[in-house]
């Protein structure tokens, strides 16, 4: 139907429907309820849709000045933006003090005092933009559908006929169906009629003619496309599959840095620069459980298997949010072509840096097109494994071209308890290698024959005893196949390979992949294995170095 309840009410139990506490009559919003079915039955939306919703909860009120929560009396979203509507039934008073007081429809002699619905309704419209993460047009009426004789008089309330329907506009027309056409083209005229008002006192010196022209400019219609988003941000459906969403809020989206969290919904599109433990997947995870939670659909991008199926097992078997609303995947160039074609609220690029030089900006260019959805995407210029670093800030300031807002993490939270990861970090980005081995000889050792390897690992063995899932072996790409060989030989029962289908098996053996691999992951304590320090091998070393928290041993494998 054209006018879509939200709440459904049967059309012949309105009054136990819409109540007091008491359980007394509404009659006021039972008469705008009312109204509303009588567009369905009328046909007055033929080629849009009103999706409406009685007594709408506030969870908070930023911008009342007594309450700290809020309840609007009708939320209409349609393509026109949102629509809040503020009823007073029955006859209404405003005395020498300012005071106002709502009357009985059917007891003149009961009357309880009541709030402004003038500055309530204003009160609700800051409320609700600053709790949304989406912007579209928020404007509002006030409706007294039984009192005729209250006047818009001074300065207090003359301002407000545009926005103001009363029975003294209902009296006007003799038919119940001529009432119903006048108060739906209210409405309509309320959406153009609140735009102009805007208009009008920002720009007071524009023509009639150019304001007329900037209305639908300046707060254009809601397409199809962000009518259905803002739907399910305002009306999240509760499809279960099992999670506590206290905990997900508690543990990942208002643990640490919530903040910047709060300052990226306020941004469609967001790049973030920093080096290794900045915190960069951390805000991923919180960007990506708050929009499930919102039954936002979205990609999330990575550059390994392994970090991939990491953050699935978190978000899906963890934490347990609807799989149906992320899929995790390897970014690939052959994806633009299907990637576009797919409906999503907002996509997710880590390791970004990995992508800039496969057509990440076309794939941007024509996903932003198609869906408008958000973007946050994360990058490290240190770790790039393209053939020119310069490449990295060319592509980074092609997306700040492109309204993208940039920001720089420049903290490091992981190696605050061991300050020789990175400063030896630190000399690999700077390629300062012999002054590496220089100051930290007591993390590098040689391991030039079988003998010395096999020591090297019996006493990680040893030492990962009590819990080895603490512990990563990384290993250079090119001595990947040599050291494998070895572990089978020798060391089978203690160290497997660390894959997609493991990595979220806890077992007691001691995993090892190589740096490349394990980007955007991290373990307490690792072993790296390299052939040496050198221009070829620094973004590996690099990469390998970072990924470790409390502790860090090199060996030379030469």
């Amino acid at each position: 139907m054209p006018v879509h309840f939200i709440d459904n009410y049967p059309r012949y139990e309105l009054a136990s429907c819409i109540c007091k506490p008491d359980k007394s009559p509404l009659h006021g919003e039972i008469w705008v309820y009312q109204e509303l079915m009588k567009f369905n039955d009328h046909e007055l939306l033929k080629d849009e849709t009103w999706y409406v919703k009685h007594n709408y909860n506030l969870s908070a009120h930023p911008h009342s000045e007594y309450k700290v929560e809020g309840q609007i009396d009708f939320l209409i979203l349609s393509k026109f933006g949102l629509l809040i509507i503020e009823v007073k039934g029955g006859a209404i008073e405003v005395d020498d003090n300012d005071v106002f007081y709502s009357y009985d429809s059917k007891d003149r002699n009961k009357r309880y005092e009541a709030q402004n619905p003038f500055n309530q309704v204003k009160e609700y419209v800051h409320s609700l933009r600053a709790l949304i993460d989406s912007s579209p047009f928020v404007y509002r009426a006030v409706i007294f559908p039984h009192e005729a004789n209250f006047l818009l008089k001074g300065p207090q309330f003359s301002a407000y006929d545009y926005l103001f329907f009363s029975k003294a506009d209902l009296d006007m027309k003799d038919s119940d169906r001529a009432k119903n056409f006048l108060f739906f083209d209210f409405l309509v005229r309320l959406a153009k009629s609140s735009r102009r008002r805007i208009i009008e006192q920002l720009h007071n010196h524009l023509s009639k003619d150019r304001v007329e022209i900037r209305i639908w400019e300046q707060f254009p219609q809601l397409n199809k496309r962000d009518l259905n988003r803002l739907r399910s941000e305002l009306f999240p459906k509760q499809t279960t599959y099992g999670f506590d969403p206290d905990r997900i809020r508690n543990e990942i989206i208002m643990e640490e840095n919530y903040e910047i969290l709060k300052g990226l919904r306020r941004n469609r599109k967001v790049m973030v620069q920093g080096g290794p433990g900045t915190g960069k997947t951390v805000l991923a995870t919180k960007f990506l459980a708050d929009n499930i939670l919102k039954q936002h659909k979205g990609i999330y991008f990575c550059a390994n298997q392994l970090l991939r199926a990491k953050m699935r097992h978190l978000i899906c078997e963890e934490y347990k949010l609807d799989p149906n609303l992320i899929s995790f995947r390897i970014y690939h160039p052959d994806l633009i072509a299907t990637i576009s074609k797919e409906n999503i609220d907002f996509l997710i690029i880590d390791e970004a840096q990995e992508f800039f030089d496969k057509s990440l900006d076309q794939l941007i260019d024509q996903v932003e097109v198609a869906y408008n959805p958000k973007f946050l995407i994360l990058y490290d210029s240190e770790q790039a494994i393209i053939r020119n670093f310069k490449d990295v800030d060319w592509y980074a300031d092609y997306l700040l071209e492109n309204e993208f807002v940039h920001y720089l993490f420049d903290t490091n939270w992981r190696c605050t308890q061991n300050k020789r990861i990175s400063d030896v970090a630190m000399l690999l980005k700077n390629g300062q290698y012999k002054k590496l081995l220089e100051n930290h000889a007591q993390l590098c050792s040689p391991a030039t024959d079988l003998v010395a390897r096999l020591t090297v690992l019996k006493n990680l063995i040893d030492e990962a005893q009590q819990d080895p899932t603490k512990y990563i072996i990384l290993v250079e790409n090119q001595l990947l196949g040599e050291f494998s060989k070895l572990v089978q030989n020798y060391f089978a029962r203690s160290i497997e390979e660390l894959t997609e289908s493991n990595i979220n098996v806890k077992n007691l053996k001691i995993r090892y992949t190589t740096p490349i691999k394990f980007r955007g992951l991290e373990a307490e304590h690792m072993l790296l294995i390299t052939a040496g320090f050198n221009d070829r091998s620094k973004t590996e070393n690099y990469i390998g170095v970072t990924r470790a928290i409390y502790s860090f041993k090199c060996v030379l494998w030469t």
